[in-house]
């Protein structure tokens, strides 16, 4: 089994989004990053990494604008980012993201099939 580096052992799970959307998640022990819009949520994000953080947690209408960042760190292992519906309901990244994770991990379309 993987052992966790020791950087990440303090670090904690960070939410982003608006707070309407994300406080809900400090009773669970993540951290929350609040953002009011596109730009606060880039600062965040940025924060997030230069914190370390391993995984995060993003509103979809963020992760969306936030894109090209973070594609630009998917090649490390670490932040891995999460999209999550925020107040304005699900607008279908996150399942386009896992779907693509699985046909990139597998070769096929084993979750979304018809013929699954």
């Amino acid at each position: 089994m993987e052992q966790v580096p020791h950087e990440f052992k303090e670090q904690t799970i960070a939410v982003i989004g608006t707070w309407e959307s994300i406080y809900g998640f400090g009773a669970l022990g993540m951290q929350l990053y609040p953002a009011k819009d596109q730009a606060e949520a880039a600062e965040q994000f940025l924060n997030c990494c230069n914190k370390k953080v391993p995984l995060i947690y993003m509103t979809e209408q963020y992760a969306d604008g936030l894109q090209e960042e973070i594609t630009a760190r998917e090649e490390q292992t670490y932040p891995i980012v999460i999209p999550i519906p925020g107040l304005s309901g699900n607008t279908g990244i996150g399942v386009a993201q896992v779907k693509s994770s699985v046909v990139q991990a597998i070769g096929a379309d084993i979750l979304f099939s018809k013929n699954a």
